[in-house]
């Protein structure tokens, strides 16, 4: 073999290798398809700039608000809801990750992963958890850098946000997760966690789990100081105003 034949031949050898780590590259963010079945994931999703690898949602994900143009457009699948997703639905969309949360798609995390599907489940159990799930999508997708740098954020508005809500007066906070099911944050949520934080006194929080189911009677009898409520598309409608009026005595209201 002649030099410059050896010389070609190695050149050659160093562009593949070149190409190959590009290749790898693009599978881990470029090509990589993901399944979210949480909202909360799909917003995680897009704050590690990997929206574009979305390709399934469920028909709660309407944040950021490129998710709702895109299922709109028809570049998105919509899978379900939290507890009706349609399993050939996300089977048939080949995922290389599925994202899944709480203990109401922990069969969905078993079947899944029974079948080889590579899958990140939060149980929502805590902010320590919540980070670490960050960190573990991160590797998953190949973005751990942008996923320390969220966590890194998330912590640092935080801390900023309790500075300024130091010394506060304490407020008396009903903060409802779901009309359908009225459930509250329990002593086990992160949401729980994140309202003490800045000197709020969840209603219900003595109650185990994340997310413990509580009756109308229950709320007016707490008389919170505050309401909250979610929002989204045909979130309440008419019967959430008309119950939200039979409780007018409250002083939240």
């Amino acid at each position: 073999m002649g030099k410059r034949e050896a010389n070609f031949r190695l050149r050659a050898s160093f562009v593949g290798f070149l190409l190959c780590l590009t290749a790898l590259s693009q599978g881990v963010t470029q090509e990589l398809r993901i399944v979210s079945l949480a909202p909360n994931w799909t917003n995680v999703v897009a704050a590690l700039g990997a929206a574009g690898n979305l390709v399934g949602v469920t028909r709660y994900c309407i944040f950021p608000d490129s998710i709702p143009r895109l299922v709109k457009e028809g570049k998105l699948e919509v899978v379900g809801g939290l507890t009706d997703i349609d399993v050939r639905k996300v089977e048939a969309l080949h995922p290389d990750v599925i994202l899944t949360c709480t203990g109401l798609q922990s069969s969905l995390r078993k079947k899944f992963s029974a079948e080889g599907y590579k899958v990140v489940h939060m149980d929502e159990a805590g902010l320590k958890e919540v980070y670490t799930k960050i960190l573990d999508l991160g590797k998953a997708i190949g973005r751990e850098r942008n996923a320390e740098t969220l966590v890194d954020s998330i912590r640092t508005g935080l801390k900023s946000v309790v500075a300024k809500y130091a010394g506060k007066p304490k407020v008396k906070v009903y903060y409802e997760i779901n009309y359908a099911y009225k459930c509250v944050p329990g002593k086990d949520s992160y949401i729980t966690e994140l309202m003490k934080m800045v000197g709020a006194e969840p209603v219900f929080s003595d109650r185990a789990g994340i997310a413990p189911s509580v009756s109308w009677e229950e709320i007016v009898e707490a008389n919170p100081d505050v309401i909250l409520v979610p929002l989204w598309e045909n979130a309440g409608g008419p019967l959430l105003l008309r119950r939200l009026g039979r409780l007018r005595y409250n002083d939240a209201l």
